[in-house]
């Protein structure tokens, strides 16, 4: 939860830094939010379209709410 408090403040100080969207999505996915997950992800994507780390994430989170 201190994480997640931290990342949405750095969001606020920086709406385009898409490795606070990355991580508050690897925070949500942890948490087992997969949709508020992918949100941020997808977010960070649209701000770092050629990170292929990120793309294979987000792949990863869609297979996981697929299965559940």
């Amino acid at each position: 939860v201190q994480s997640m408090i931290h990342f949405k403040e750095a969001l606020r100080l920086d709406p385009k830094s898409s490795v606070s969207y990355q991580m508050l999505g690897l925070v949500y996915e942890r948490q087992g939010d997969f949709v508020k997950s992918l949100e941020c992800l997808e977010r960070a994507c649209s701000l770092d379209p050629d990170n292929e780390v990120l793309k294979n994430h987000i792949a990863k989170i869609q297979h996981k709410m697929k299965k559940s």
